[in-house]
């Protein structure tokens, strides 16, 4: 997923994704994130997260890599309910703003599952960034995920 950010700074956006613990106060759908092993200089933190999804709840704890002079975080699951998660935030300058683009790859481990679960997850996950995104930034204006690239 990709968006501009009019008249936004690099920087600002960047300070702003990597405040996750405040991700569960902007969308009702995420329950927590604990930041449990804060960055400490070395770029990387641990954070927990519970996020509610169908009938349950979703836990995981990832790895957390804050990538300032890329302008990027990436983010890997290293415990909990999917056998693979991982994605990253990209922060990008463009005359009169900033673009952000977000991506992901998840698999629950669960192939007879894959096409009932994982498109519900996919959707989820998109409400979810797209409500973040709108909650931090004043304005937002969505681009095709090729657009710039």
């Amino acid at each position: 997923m990709r968006a501009f950010l009019p008249e936004a700074e690099t920087s600002a956006v960047f300070d702003q994704l990597s405040d996750l613990e405040r991700y569960g106060e902007l969308v009702d759908v995420i329950r927590s994130v604990d930041v449990v092993e804060p960055d400490t200089g070395s770029g990387c933190a641990l954070s927990a997260w519970e996020v509610y999804f169908h009938d349950g709840i979703l836990v995981w704890t990832e790895e957390d890599r804050f990538r300032r002079d890329e302008l990027r975080i990436d983010f890997a699951q290293v415990d909990g309910d999917f056998d693979e998660f991982r994605g990253a935030w990209h922060i990008e300058p463009l005359p009169g703003g900033a673009a952000v683009t977000f991506t992901a790859r998840f698999d629950f481990g669960v192939p007879s599952l894959d096409s009932i679960i994982e498109p519900m997850a996919e959707r989820l996950l998109v409400e979810t960034i797209e409500r973040i995104l709108s909650c931090l930034f004043e304005s937002v204006v969505p681009l095709p995920a090729e657009a710039g690239r």
